[in-house]
């Protein structure tokens, strides 16, 4: 089997609609799913939101979309982590989330994502990836709750204690 891998972050107004198509396709079941990847669209072209992107042979095969957190300063939150099922353990994921962490060295005392409580398999991941528990909330419906995790840039005391009571501050 042959490949061809290839990483980049947006570039072009193709880059965007092809993110947002290949978004779009897979919902994961997140309410106003079709409202946040309108949302993002308008926010990768305004440069709000920045993504890295990874192909096979061309074609877009995963993501991380990623922006300043809106309540919380210098803090750069991860708003989307996505790889082709048929891609996926091949460290494309880990590849595009230290690209991440590294640009957001520059302005960033941290780097906080999500995901739902059920998703073993991204939690397993985010664990490895060095990433802590920060809170377990209902972030986007009653129905099932969500663990937002953190990994620090820096080694500043009370960091986490700080981004947690922001981010706790925010929900309300």
């Amino acid at each position: 089997m042959g490949f061809s891998f290839n990483f980049r972050e947006v570039g072009s107004e193709r880059d965007v609609r092809e993110v947002i198509d290949f978004l779009a396709s897979q919902p994961l079941g997140y309410p106003n799913y079709p409202d946040w990847v309108q949302r993002t669209e308008a926010e990768l072209f305004s440069g709000y939101k920045q993504a890295v992107l990874a192909y096979n042979e061309g074609t877009l095969v995963g993501d991380i979309v990623h922006q300043p957190h809106k309540y919380i300063p210098r803090v750069r939150e991860i708003k989307n982590i996505r790889v082709h099922p048929d891609l996926r353990e091949r460290g494309f994921a880990r590849f595009m989330l230290r690209q991440v962490e590294v640009d957001a060295r520059d302005g960033n005392e941290a780097v906080v994502v999500d995901t739902r409580k059920s998703n073993d398999e991204m939690i397993e991941f985010l664990k490895r990836c060095g990433y802590f528990h920060l809170i377990t909330v209902s972030l986007y419906d009653s129905t099932e709750e969500d663990i937002t995790f953190i990994r620090p840039l820096t080694r500043r005391e009370g960091l986490i204690e700080r981004v947690s009571a922001d981010f706790v501050n925010n929900l309300r």
